[in-house]
């Protein structure tokens, strides 16, 4: 787990709409639980 230092952009930047990325916590990602399946 990094908590320090720059961010970095992960995916082809270049196609516009095609990366989705969503930064969770251990709890949620273990539990499979985006803002999406959360109903947020």
């Amino acid at each position: 787990m990094v908590v320090a230092g720059a961010q970095v952009v992960v995916g082809d930047v270049n196609q516009v709409g095609a990366i989705g990325y969503e930064v969770l916590c251990r709890r949620h990602h273990r539990r499979r639980m985006t803002a999406a399946t959360a109903g947020a």
